[in-house]
């Protein structure tokens, strides 16, 4: 039999409430956590990434309720731009993309809209 320090019982009993502790407060913060969660908050945002030959930008928003709506466009260097507009909602996620890309054409599939059009071309330049 192999006899243990004294102090070895105090060690385990400190490790033991240390882990009690520690899980109690695990618990707190994922309860937080979920409060914050439970009530979307407002937001709205944009930026602009200019690239050489093309950028891209994007915008988007959301309300008290969950719900984003937003934008973005890819410029490239050849010309061809996507442009995508999109909602995210209670009826689920919505894109509607108009595109010059070469091999596209006009189609919706999953219940994405797609239409083959000369877009404007915008220029970003960086500052």
């Amino acid at each position: 039999m192999v006899e243990l320090p004294v102090w070895f019982g105090e060690v385990i009993v400190f490790l033991g409430l240390s882990l009690l502790v520690n899980s109690q407060s695990l618990l707190l913060a994922a309860r937080n956590n979920n409060d914050e969660l439970s009530s979307p908050t407002p937001y709205q945002f944009s930026y602009s990434a200019p690239a050489i030959g093309g950028g891209s930008t994007h915008e988007e928003s959301g309300d008290a309720f969950g719900r984003k709506t937003g934008s973005y466009t890819v410029q490239n260097e050849d010309g061809s731009q996507r442009i995508v507009q999109y909602v995210a909602d209670e009826d689920g996620f919505r894109a509607s993309i108009s595109t010059n890309e070469p091999g596209t054409a006009n189609q919706n599939p999953a219940d994405v809209k797609l239409s083959k059009n000369p877009c404007m071309m915008v220029v970003l330049k960086p500052h």
